[in-house]
């Protein structure tokens, strides 16, 4: 205040010229990424505002992060995950084949080859129902939508057994028609195959089956394996009873004979 002439100069310790650079400070920053000491990163961080009309410079600050706290950042995370209730659960239990046949639309079919991996594989198919039965051992694996024969195409009925298998097969009956995953029945042109599924029977007499399904069946079915094709509509109980040639009641352990009347047959 008593000096005369001579203006005053504002000490501004950021930015003042007459200060040397600021030495780059190294403080602790959470990161997870790698291991060990991060290599340095530069953080532009601008000095905090001080009343001077000079222009504010840039200070360089290092940082890298401690190996304790990406440790335990980590296995916060982890906790977390495990405990959270999104995260992931145990698969619900399946649906029964049988209770899931009803509902199947048209080229929809349902597999579960593990219920029975051994056995002698057979196939009932229902033309009412336009549905095709696979069992492994006496056991429910597979269901599927099928199409049989179209009016003037009937799919013969009976019991017929795979005479050849072809992965790649073309009918030399109807314009070279593909017929993929073809299980030969008759030597004049019944099949297993896959084909389009419409919802009713189209087809020229064979039994069409989703492709993918078609495939998967393919691939565990031997020559000579049973295929029986009914004018009926049987349970899956009831289809596996024809293909063991009994009735019904017989096989899932029906009425029987009293012994007394056994007894009087001379």
């Amino acid at each position: 205040m008593g000096q005369t002439g001579q203006q005053h100069k504002r000490f501004d310790p950021i930015t003042s010229s007459d200060q040397p650079e600021p030495v780059p400070a190294l403080i602790p920053f959470p990161c997870v990424t790698g291991l060990g000491w991060e290599e340095r990163k530069e953080r532009a961080l601008w000095a905090p505002s001080f009343p001077s009309s000079k222009k504010r410079k840039r200070v360089s600050v290092m940082v890298r992060t401690p190996v304790f706290v990406r440790g335990t950042f980590v296995a916060l995370a982890l906790c977390f995950a495990t405990a959270h209730p999104l995260a992931a659960k145990p698969a619900a239990p399946s649906v029964p084949i049988e209770e899931r046949i009803d509902s199947l639309k048209p080229g929809h079919w349902v597999w579960r080859p593990e219920l029975a991996p051994e056995g002698p594989v057979e196939v009932v198919v229902s033309l009412p129902l336009q549905i095709a039965y696979v069992y492994r051992g006496g056991t429910l694996i597979g269901a599927t939508t099928v199409s049989t024969g179209m009016p003037g195409y009937d799919t013969p009925t009976g019991r017929f057994s795979i005479l050849q298998k072809r992965e790649k097969h073309f009918s030399n009956l109807y314009d070279n028609a593909p017929m993929p995953f073809m299980q030969r029945l008759t030597w004049d042109g019944i099949a297993l195959h896959a084909g389009a599924i419409p919802g009713e029977p189209a087809s020229h007499g064979c039994v069409r089956l989703p492709k993918t399904f078609a495939a998967k069946l393919y691939g565990i079915t031997d020559l000579g394996a049973t295929v029986v094709i009914v004018d009926d509509a049987p349970s899956p109980e009831a289809a596996y009873a024809m293909v063991t040639g009994q009735t019904f009641e017989t096989a899932m352990g029906g009425p029987e004979e009293p012994l007394e009347a056994a007894a009087e047959t001379p």
